[in-house]
């Protein structure tokens, strides 16, 4: 589970302990940055277009990318972001991945 800010460039601001085992991002050095630094050679730019989108309208997005952890091995990851919405701000103030 990873949680960004919902303004661009959507820098992380929590990672779970698994979410950091797994791809080898310890939440120290991940925190502030983008995920586009889990992309590479092999990401579909269309799918990560179809994620843009859906994160610039604050819509739930489902898409299937191949990312990288940090010792350069591909996954697939599914990916589901929710956005979530933050009562003291009156607006979507991050995004829920998982």
């Amino acid at each position: 589970m990873v949680i960004t800010s919902a303004d661009k460039p959507y820098p992380v601001i929590y990672a779970n302990k698994k979410w950091s085992e797994y791809t080898g991002y310890p939440l120290k050095e991940i925190r502030g940055k983008s995920l586009s630094i889990l992309q590479g050679r092999k990401t579909c730019q269309s799918r990560i277009r179809l994620l843009s989108e859906a994160l610039e309208q604050r819509k739930p997005v489902e898409v299937s990318v191949v990312n990288y952890k940090r010792d350069g091995k591909a996954f697939l990851n599914h990916l589901t972001i929710l956005p979530l919405w933050s009562e003291e701000l009156g607006r979507i103030s991050s995004f829920l991945g998982i």
